[in-house]
């Protein structure tokens, strides 16, 4: 509810709440395909390691990191996203991180940012106030230019609703 300058109670349409909430979660079959993967590469390190310790201990930690990996994915609110019409929520590894939409200048998809070399497409918010970008997962059952179209989208009505808010918060007080 927003009040006026002539106590009049004005009402934000019912619309603004839960109909434009969207929550994604990760694909689980892609966290048991990582599971099962890991698991393998674990199995033949230890058979590695006799013969050969460091390509063992190698295959050991890549397959520390995948069941970490699959670990987030299947554990339940380990990682999601949740969108509306005020922000997103993203939760990586039980941490959550609030962004309202006036913090967003705008999303984009690009290679890594910190290697120069790298060839894989990552979703990035990019913050209003220089700061550094936000790397959005793409485990949410969804392409990348989707989930980019998704915020994209939620972003720019936000954006709409509050210069249509302004507009119509000026006409009040001029009369």
């Amino acid at each position: 509810m927003i009040k006026s300058s002539r106590s009049e109670l004005i009402s934000m349409p019912a619309s603004l709440h839960q109909q434009d909430r969207v929550v994604l979660r990760p694909n689980r079959l892609q966290g048991v395909l990582i599971l099962l993967l890991a698991i393998g590469v674990g199995l033949m390190s230890m058979a590695l390691l006799i013969e050969f310790p460091l390509a063992g201990l190698g295959g050991l930690g890549i397959s520390g990191f995948g069941l970490k990996c699959a670990q987030s994915r299947l554990r339940r609110g380990a990682t999601w996203i949740e969108i509306d019409s005020f922000g997103f929520r993203l939760c990586r590894n039980y941490r959550v991180q609030n962004f309202g939409w006036e913090e967003v200048d705008h999303f984009e998809i690009r290679s890594n940012q910190n290697a120069e070399c790298s060839t894989i497409p990552m979703l990035w918010m990019i913050p209003t106030d220089n700061e550094e970008a936000v790397h959005i997962p793409s485990c949410f059952g969804k392409r990348l230019d989707e989930m980019l179209e998704l915020v994209s989208h939620h972003h720019n009505r936000s954006q709409a609703l509050m210069a249509n808010l302004k507009r119509f918060e000026s006409t009040l007080t001029t009369h």
